[in-house]
């Protein structure tokens, strides 16, 4: 157990990673037993992939608001995918030229927005899924469609939810940093000085790690103006 916690503090000092990963792995849990409530198995496929697809697509750039907007955008052109494929299905040319036309509309939608661009490509997912689940007898696209709104909900819900924020980290560990550097000016004649020295470097260093691991996949430009602040601050401390 303490190479585990020893291996997270290394590589996730702050443990968003991990928070992260148990946040999506309750929201799947939760949205598979609500998919199996509406529609049975078949159902739970279907909830369990949106909450999959909601919680793993960490890259869409903006406020909360307007990931709102997209994921809900993602709800409607789902539902849209159920009820196109299990309708032109079974007229296969006329599915094939249509799918045709999707695909090269989700392709072009990269010039005018990348947002746009990633919700259409996963929309494909549940059209995909909907192409398996609707070949077997126990399929039924009411029980579908409830199944994959609430799934998606669900897991929204649990998306949106913080329960650590950059900020509230920030504010801790740079709290933690300056007492630190209280200890070592109280302590700056003692033999105790040279350990409070190095306790302080060690945790500058495991905030630096927590920026440096995260900091790539930030866009947008609230966040990447509170970052630079954050840095600003850490590195003045540090001098």
């Amino acid at each position: 157990m303490q190479k585990v916690v020893k291996f997270l503090n290394h590589y996730d000092p702050s443990w968003f990673a991990l928070n992260y990963s148990i946040k999506a792995t309750i929201s799947i849990l939760i949205c598979g037993f609500a998919g199996n409530f509406f529609g049975g198995f078949l159902g739970m496929l279907y909830a369990a992939n949106s909450s999959m697809i909601i919680f793993f697509l960490a890259s869409l750039d903006g406020s909360t608001k307007i990931k709102i907007y997209y994921f809900l955008l993602y709800i409607i052109l789902g539902i849209f995918a159920i009820l196109f494929v299990s309708t032109i299905f079974k007229f296969s040319w006329l599915f094939c030229f249509f799918t045709l036309i999707w695909m090269m509309f989700v392709g072009f939608s990269t010039l005018f927005n990348a947002n746009l661009n990633k919700i259409l490509t996963i929309v494909n997912t549940t059209g995909l899924l909907t192409i398996i689940a609707s070949n077997q007898s126990s399929w039924n696209l009411a029980n579908s469609l409830e199944s994959f709104i609430a799934g998606s909900i669900i897991a929204i819900a649990f998306r949106l939810t913080r329960f650590g924020t950059y900020g509230k980290f920030t504010k801790k560990s740079c709290t933690m940093v300056l007492d630190d550097l209280i200890n070592m000016s109280q302590n700056i004649s003692d033999k105790e000085f040279l350990n409070l020295a190095k306790q302080c470097n060690e945790h500058i260093s495991q905030i630096k790690k927590v920026f440096a691991n995260k900091s790539s996949t930030i866009k947008d430009e609230r966040l990447i103006i509170h970052l630079s602040r954050s840095l600003f601050f850490l590195y003045k401390l540090e001098d």
